[in-house]
């Protein structure tokens, strides 16, 4: 199932759906070269660019909260955090076992769902509180 960046889905930052929106097009990629039988080759591709994703899109929400004084940073951070062992375990996974269909169709369910919830309880929390601050000026 492909990920569409609807209105449940977008923050509102604009630099943070920019992201997501390439994170997004990668997740779909990935699935669509599962329907052709390209995932394994494609599997490469996504988890070396979900490499360096996780590190510039962490920065980037991380540096928009402490810009913020976020309240709560701390739980985006856990979250990131998580995802980030949670990825490397599965990156480890790949590489003893090689790229088979079942692992494409791993990351590709457990990059949909991940998504998915991380930005309806982490990146949505985080705009709320923008969108709040800005009536406030």
């Amino acid at each position: 199932m492909e990920i569409e960046l609807d209105d449940a889905l977008v923050t509102g930052i604009p630099l943070i759906d920019a992201q997501h929106r390439e994170l997004i097009l990668r997740i779909n990629a990935l699935l669509e070269a599962c329907r052709e039988g390209r995932g394994k080759e494609e599997l490469e591709r996504t988890t070396s660019y979900l490499e360096r994703y996780i590190r510039e899109h962490f920065e980037t929400e991380e540096k928009v909260m402490a810009d913020l004084n976020y309240p709560d940073r701390g739980s985006p951070q856990e979250h990131h955090r998580r995802f980030i062992v949670d990825f490397s375990s599965l990156r480890a996974r790949i590489e003893h076992e090689g790229p088979g269909v079942h692992l494409v169709v791993h990351v590709n369910k457990a990059l949909r769902e991940w998504f998915v919830e991380h930005v309806e309880k982490v990146d949505k929390a985080m705009a709320e509180f923008i969108k709040a601050e800005d009536r406030r000026t």
